[in-house]
């Protein structure tokens, strides 16, 4: 029997966790060039997140962020994105990518500081380019990308659910 696909109580939870897939993606890549220009410890990693953050965020660390969204310790910061949000720092972290493989940014001070401007540009486009809401003011929704998960598994394995993917059971006569 095939895996039946998530079906979530609206768009935007769908959005939320097609696209907290395509982030953690983007997230691994831009980790794996910042370790190749020198950001190499857990420390390292910690302070490079934080810059970039700081950049999109309008100077707000990883854990202002928390904070802000009143998040329980342990609680991942992009669990807790809207779909825009999460959008934001997939941007946020391709471009931060793309320039320093493009630049051959090599050292953690240099990383650092393009994850910071790449960030704040990012933050800048937003605003003032498409005349968006700031990532620090965007409602943080009310469960955790990883809250759907769990209910969904719920659905599907206490409801007799059919399969999206097959045919539907032949109808007697």
């Amino acid at each position: 029997m095939q895996e039946q696909p998530p079906i979530f109580d609206s768009i935007e939870q769908a959005d939320r966790y097609e696209v907290e897939y395509w982030s953690v993606c983007d997230l691994r890549k831009l980790a794996q060039t910042a370790h190749n220009a020198g950001v190499v410890t857990s420390d390292e990693h910690a302070e490079f997140q934080n810059a970039g953050y700081r950049g999109l965020y309008g100077g707000l660390t990883e854990d202002d962020i928390h904070a802000l969204k009143q998040l329980e310790p342990g609680d991942e910061i992009s669990n807790w994105m809207g779909s825009e949000e999460l959008a934001d720092n997939i941007f946020r972290a391709a471009q931060t990518d793309a320039a320093m493989k493009r630049n051959k940014v090599q050292g953690k001070e240099r990383a650092n500081r393009t994850h910071f401007e790449v960030g704040d540009k990012v933050r800048e486009f937003i605003i003032h380019e498409l005349e968006g809401t700031p990532p620090e003011e965007l409602p943080t929704p009310e469960k955790s990308i990883r809250q759907l998960e769990q209910e969904e598994q719920f659905r599907l394995k206490h409801k007799d659910q059919l399969n999206l993917f097959e045919p539907p059971p032949e109808e007697t006569r």
